[in-house]
């Protein structure tokens, strides 16, 4: 009876939502960032949403102590494309019936999508470049709604790069 809160908890852990993809540099110091330059964004026709995350951007980078400056070595770039993706999601039910003495059944199956068949995300993706050299990557998206109000799409753009910059490895200093 013990393992059950146990078990819960580990099934909740592994709901808590996605984690960014990360790739980086070992040899860079990321705790010594001080100041940054901003490359200009990339999008595919979507400049309302690419402001909403150009502007959560400067926001993180100030709250993590970082300054924007017209020129740095250290060099961020964003990245902002939506992706297609297939929906899975559905609900069977099937129901059977037989008979043991003269070896006759009938049976019937039905699947039901629960969701649309395809779903929207947005993707973000964050460079750092060190003078001309990629240190940092990392990628991660939500998805898209669109009945989503702006404060909405503004609150996910947030959250989304929110889980960009934790991914970033500050406590590897040398």
């Amino acid at each position: 009876m013990k393992l059950i809160p146990l078990f819960i908890a580990l099934l909740l852990a592994g709901c808590t939502g996605s984690r960014s993809d990360v790739d980086y540099d070992p040899e860079f110091n990321f705790a010594s960032v001080q100041q940054v330059s901003l490359l200009p964004s990339q999008h595919n026709n979507d400049p309302l949403n690419a402001r909403r995350a150009d502007d959560a951007l400067k926001r993180m980078l100030r709250q993590q102590g970082w300054s924007v400056v017209p020129d740095s070595a250290i060099k961020l770039q964003l990245t902002l494309w939506q992706q297609t993706e297939a929906n899975d999601s559905s609900f069977s039910i099937g129901i059977g019936g037989g008979r043991s003495s003269g070896n006759s059944s009938i049976g019937g199956a039905v699947s039901v999508p629960v969701t649309d068949p395809v779903a929207d995300y947005q993707q973000l993706r964050i460079d750092m470049y060190h003078d001309q050299k990629q240190v940092w990557r990392s990628i991660d998206r939500y998805k898209i709604n669109n009945r989503d109000s702006a404060e909405k799409r503004q609150q996910k753009t947030d959250k989304t790069l929110q889980r960009i910059f934790a991914s970033l490895p500050l406590n590897n200093a040398k």
